[in-house]
C-alpha cells in the first residue's frame, strides 16, 4: 500500500474510534446515577443521609392523584 492508501486506513480507524466512544459516553449519560449524603448529627446522636441523583431523570416520590373520574385524572407530584 502507498501512504495515501495507509493515512484513509488510519483516518477510518479514528472515526471508528471515535464512533464507538460516542455511544459508549451516550449509554453512560442515559444510565442513572445516585449518591448518598451520610450525615451524623451529635447531638441527637443519629445518622442522617440523602440519597440523590445527579445524572438523568429522577423517578417521581409521593405522587398524588386528584379529581378521578371516568375519562380523565390529575397527578400532582408532592415535594
Amino acid at each position: 500500500m502507498d501512504k495515501k492508501e495507509k493515512n484513509i486506513i488510519k483516518k477510518l480507524t479514528y472515526v471508528s474510534k471515535i464512533n464507538k466512544n460516542d455511544q459508549e459516553i451516550q449509554t453512560f449519560f442515559q444510565t442513572f446515577m445516585r449518591n448518598i449524603k451520610i450525615c451524623f448529627e451529635e447531638k441527637e446522636n443519629k445518622v442522617k443521609y440523602e440519597e440523590y441523583f445527579f445524572n438523568g431523570i429522577p423517578a417521581p416520590r409521593d405522587i398524588e392523584f386528584k379529581d378521578i373520574d371516568a375519562n380523565s385524572f390529575k397527578v400532582n407530584i408532592i415535594n
